[in-house]
C-alpha cells in the first residue's frame, strides 16, 4: 500500500461546527465554560455548598445571558470575551 495515496474527500471527517455558534456558546453547550466549572466546584466542595447558592444562581444567570447574547448577535458578550 502506498503511503501517500490520496484519500477521497468523502472519507475525511471534519469537526462539527454549526454556523452561528460563538466559542463561549459551544463551551456552554459542552458544559466546559467558566460558569459550569465554577458551579461544579461549588457542588463538589462541601465547605462551599452552604455559601455558594447565590454564586451558583449568578453563574446560571450569566450562562443564560451569554447564550442569549450569542444567539442574537453571533458573538460573545464583550464583558466575558477574552
Amino acid at each position: 500500500m502506498r503511503a501517500n495515496r490520496r484519500i477521497p474527500w468523502k472519507q475525511i471527517i471534519l469537526p462539527f461546527a454549526p454556523f452561528g455558534f460563538s466559542p463561549l456558546e459551544l463551551a456552554i453547550s459542552n458544559e466546559i465554560d467558566r460558569f459550569s466549572l465554577a458551579m461544579d466546584v461549588i457542588k463538589r466542595v462541601p465547605r462551599l455548598q452552604p455559601v455558594g447558592a447565590h454564586a451558583m444562581e449568578r453563574f446560571r444567570n450569566m450562562r443564560i445571558a451569554c447564550r442569549n447574547y450569542a444567539y442574537e448577535h453571533g458573538t460573545d458578550m464583550p464583558e466575558v470575551a477574552g
